[in-house]
């Protein structure tokens, strides 16, 4: 079952003297028989517990790749676990778990990333800044800006212009 599981997962260099695996009598002793049994059953569950961390980090990285191209619609949990197949409270630890912090704690860098990089263009008004980041109402915008920044969009945008 080692043998084959190895051959599947192409692991066949982690295992030094592979072609022991078939040949247990080659083996010095029965300790060491199953000593290398035991390093073959490590070398597979250390492969199935990396390929399970890259596909979680997959996963986020997709997650967070839909709130940088959305950052202007509901990005609530609820409707990002609906999209990505995920009961809500369990994508909020695993958010957690994989990156650090808080799914709204990200999207919330995220939208104050974006609406520094709108309000630096100049083009939009404050207004069309808060949209394109998900905010409806210009209030609720410049309340956000003020916790991110200390400051309101517009006195963010003069100390830009200001030189």
């Amino acid at each position: 079952m080692l043998y084959s599981t190895l051959n599947r997962l192409g692991l066949q260099s982690k295992i030094e003297d592979y072609g022991k695996l078939l040949r247990l009598d080659d083996h010095s002793s029965m300790k060491e028989a199953f000593s290398y049994l035991g390093r073959a059953a490590e070398a597979i569950l250390a492969h199935k517990q990396r390929d399970e961390k890259d596909r979680a980090s997959q996963v986020i990285d997709r997650i967070c790749q839909y709130i940088e191209d959305h950052l202007g619609e509901d990005l609530s949990l609820v409707r990002l676990a609906e999209i990505h197949y995920f009961n809500p409270s369990y994508l909020s630890r695993f958010f957690k778990q994989e990156r650090g912090i808080n799914l709204s704690e990200h999207i919330d860098a995220c939208r104050a990333r974006r609406a520094k990089e709108l309000l630096r263009d100049g083009d939009l008004k404050v207004r069309e800044v808060a949209a394109a980041v998900g905010y409806e109402a210009a209030h609720s915008f410049t309340r956000f800006c003020k916790k991110v920044t200390g400051i309101t969009p517009q006195e963010y945008r003069d100390t830009l212009f200001a030189y």
